[in-house]
């Protein structure tokens, strides 16, 4: 009887071991089609416009229900990419090119950065019984201090525009949309910055002989930031939690207020079309941050009517469409005096992306019920 058990055993541990090993062989990831590169947290979309998923570190596309499709994978300097159904082999996205004018040489007397940028972000809040997911468009500005200088202008976006759109669904299904957004803080761009202090660049980016090069910087669990450079395009992968046990982050001034808060994952991209010139900061055309969330504060609880902790998923891509230099004189004005820009000059530029249908249809309701 005893070995009779201990073989039932063995068994058992051979079948689950195969099973493992089936599942892990099963998993299919994003790539980049032309290098076979994995694409992280890429942003996945269903067919109503819900971010309902993003890859992981390694690219693997995560199990999403056959009811969500088509689904829509979403990752910046690259073509959107629709998916009809579970795919069984690697799929490859094709990069897309969105380029900046030319910026001026900067003087010497001119040591701040001023930056405009189209901000477009998705997120998507699913509770015990309701949901709700926000898209909203914003225009932008930064300002970087590049030279020696006391004032230290803002490297969080300021805000000159927004428009912004609500769908909210409960648990028999019945939804309803409005413009806005209950409460600025729930738009999750407040917090793209362009932390450039962060950053160093390698040398094997600068190197103009160099067609591709890989450097990666370790942080204290994980990978901080993965360098690739692809012809005249550098991308930057970083990882905001590398430093993070468990790679969990939860913000102490969240929970005093009742808003406590679980960030699971937390990455910035960064795209630069160098050509034959050296990484800097004007050469960076855009960015994206993810983030994927659980909320257990009491206070979002009582906000979605929800006895379990909500699960936040948002999309965030940035595109910089202007670069100025300007005296320190000329950014404290700029500063007091803002750039006067109105909802119908918060368009897309040329060479981004369309929206995703579902997001789209988001919007037409929106403007169908006002008209």
């Amino acid at each position: 009887m005893k070995r009779m058990a201990q073989l039932k055993r063995m068994v058992f541990l051979a079948v689950l071991l195969a099973l493992l090993t089936i599942v892990e062989g099963s998993a299919q990831r994003l790539v980049d089609n032309a290098t076979g590169t994995p694409l992280p947290m890429a942003s996945i979309t269903d067919c109503r416009g819900n971010v309902v998923g993003m890859t992981n570190q390694e690219g693997i596309i995560p199990s999403i229900s056959a009811d969500r499709f088509p689904v829509t994978c979403s990752y910046i300097g690259y073509r959107s990419l629709e998916l009809r159904q579970p795919v069984t082999d690697d799929v490859g996205m094709t990069p897309l090119v969105y380029e900046l004018s030319d910026v001026v040489v900067r003087p010497q007397d001119r040591p701040m950065l001023h930056v405009t940028a189209y901000v477009r972000e998705v997120s998507s809040l699913f509770g015990s019984s309701d949901s709700v997911t926000v898209f909203a468009e914003r225009i932008v500005d930064y300002m970087l201090p590049v030279g020696k200088t006391r004032f230290k202008g803002w490297v969080f976006p300021r805000k000159l525009a927004t428009k912004a759109y609500t769908r909210m669904t409960n648990a028999e299904g019945r939804d309803s949309v409005c413009r806005g957004v209950e409460g600025d803080a729930m738009l999750w761009s407040n917090t793209a910055a362009v932390l450039f202090s962060s950053f160093y660049f390698p040398a094997s980016m600068n190197n103009s002989d160099v067609v591709s090069a890989v450097d990666t910087v370790m942080g204290k669990y994980a990978p901080k930031f993965i360098w690739q450079k692809s012809g005249g395009v550098v991308r930057c992968f970083a990882d905001a939690l590398a430093d993070s046990k468990e790679h969990v982050f939860s913000p102490k001034f969240f929970k005093l207020l009742g808003f406590t808060t679980d960030i699971t994952d937390m990455t910035r991209n960064y795209v630069f079309h160098v050509g034959d010139g050296n990484l800097s900061l004007t050469n960076m055309t855009s960015m994206s941050i993810s983030m994927d969330m659980r909320l257990r504060g009491k206070m979002y609880k009582k906000f979605a009517n929800s006895s379990e902790p909500i699960i936040d998923k948002s999309y965030i891509e940035v595109y910089f469409t202007d670069y100025e230099y300007l005296s320190v004189e000329e950014a404290k004005k700029l500063k007091k005096e803002r750039p006067v820009v109105s909802e119908a000059d918060v368009i897309a530029p040329p060479g981004v992306p369309e929206l995703h249908p579902g997001v789209r249809q988001i919007v037409e309701r929106v403007e169908a019920l006002e008209n």
